[in-house]
């Protein structure tokens, strides 16, 4: 098996990912330290605005396979008459609560289906919720395109902050040391996190989930212009109902330096394509069964933050090459706290990681091409750190150079003991990881206003 797995283009054989540096001419957003304030969304689920939000879906597809194919228009309607859109009903948004980095029962007969076969999103500004499914073919005929076109690749961006700092200041101190703290939750029982500096790529596209501009909730990852990994538990509560958040890439506490995007519409006055999706088993699964490998979200944001700040590239790697690779992982640890404990001199909304790589192993729940979604991992990291990114640098020959690529996204503890036990699990958290099947549908999603 190929150690590096980007994508399944039209045939069963692994290709070796490509990753192309180029600069991109963009505006910056403006820097701030305003606070976002807590928002109810009003959402709008008569018919037409269920009838405007199939429309939007159906030309964007049809927009995304026209530009992948080079303008083939055969070739454009034979795959998008394969593509099934379906409204699923009306869902409500909420603000997000600060992330619990849950830690799931083992129920017996938790079973992870052997496909995914589609997925279901929201419109956070008309809260209408949408089904979308494709054939494996399909996916696949997609994904060659849009990895022709280069999507899935990394992008530095031409981001440099604003010349405003933060409100004491003070200059941005990176890679802050504080004295490890002990816990019985945390890998071999220490917290070893340290405080990260988030101007540098690629830790400006990590992105904060905020409810109302302070307190954190989930973390995400930029890995297009307007596209987001993060797990699928930061976007969905269940019942119909999903989380309502700011997105604000490279935040350092207060200090906003790349701008924020509001998920929801306002009153109409926050317009702009704005979507969040996660697997249809994950939809329809009771809690416990997300995390058998379904915790995975793709969220596509109404501003181009990307062309700013930049964005990673996304793998699929082997057994042997992603449990051998330099992983790292850096989130935004949520005050508030959870179970796990909260590290006593964090500063909220400020980005932190394990100075320590990341051990991974440990895969399960394998899908039907033998790829586990599942990996444990040993990174310290707690609520707020979930959907953050567990990625690693790819020697990419073509540019001479080494880029970043995300491969898990972290998702819940513990990992494959019954109980938590840090002094003998030396993996003790879960991530969810990138298979072919997952590349797939993210390419699909990344081809959407690339």
């Amino acid at each position: 098996m190929a150690e590096m797995m980007v994508v399944r283009p039209g045939t069963r054989k692994a290709m070796t990912t490509k990753f192309a540096v180029v600069c991109v001419v963009a505006v910056l957003a403006a820097s701030s330290t305003a606070t976002a304030q807590v928002r109810t969304p009003s959402c709008d689920s008569s018919p037409s605005a269920v009838q405007q939000d199939e429309a939007s879906l159906r030309d964007t597809i049809a927009e995304s396979l026209l530009f992948l194919f080079d303008g083939d228009r055969t070739r454009r309607d034979a795959l998008a008459a394969t593509i099934e859109v379906t409204y699923v009903g009306a869902g409500r948004m909420m603000p997000a609560a600060a992330d619990s980095l849950p830690r799931p029962a083992r129920e017996p007969g938790a079973v992870t289906p052997q496909r995914i076969t589609g997925w279901i999103g929201i419109n956070p500004a008309t809260c209408n919720q949408f089904r979308i499914r494709l054939p494996s073919q399909t996916a696949r005929g997609i994904a060659a395109g849009a990895v022709h076109k280069g999507f899935g690749r990394a992008e530095p961006g031409p981001a440099s902050p604003s010349i405003v700092h933060p409100p004491d200041g003070a200059l941005e101190m990176p890679d802050q040391y504080c004295a490890p703290q002990t816990g019985p939750y945390f890998s071999g029982c220490l917290d070893t996190r340290r405080r990260s500096g988030t101007l540098t790529y690629p830790e400006r596209t990590i992105t904060n989930f905020s409810s109302d501009g302070q307190l954190a909730s989930c973390t995400g990852t930029l890995v297009g212009p307007r596209h987001i990994l993060t797990a699928g538990h930061c976007l969905y509560q269940g019942n119909n109902v999903w989380n309502d958040f700011t997105v604000i890439p490279g935040r350092d506490g207060a200090y906003w330096p790349f701008g924020s995007t509001q998920m929801s519409d306002t009153q109409g006055l926050n317009q702009g394509f704005r979507w969040y999706w996660i697997p249809e088993a994950a939809f329809e699964a009771p809690l416990p069964e997300w995390f058998t490998g379904l915790d995975i979200g793709i969220i596509v944001i109404p501003k181009r933050l990307g062309d700013v700040v930049g964005w990673m590239g996304v793998v699929a790697r082997a057994d042997a090459g992603l449990t051998t690779a330099a992983n790292v992982n850096k989130g935004y640890p949520a005050g508030s706290g959870g179970p796990i404990g909260f590290h006593p001199v964090q500063l909220e909304g400020a980005m932190y990681g394990d100075y320590h790589l990341c051990s991974v192993g440990d895969y399960s729940h394998h899908d039907a091409q033998g790829w586990g979604r599942i990996a444990g991992h040993s990174c310290d990291n707690s609520s707020g750190h979930s959907g953050g990114p567990i990625y690693h640098s790819f020697w990419d020959s073509s540019v001479q150079a080494t880029v970043p690529a995300v491969s898990l996204i972290i998702s819940h503890y513990p990992a494959f003991v019954s109980d938590f036990d840090c002094e003998h699990n030396p993996r003790p958290y879960s991530a969810t990881r990138i298979t072919p099947e997952y590349i797939d549908w993210f390419l699909f999603f990344r081809s959407w206003k690339p």
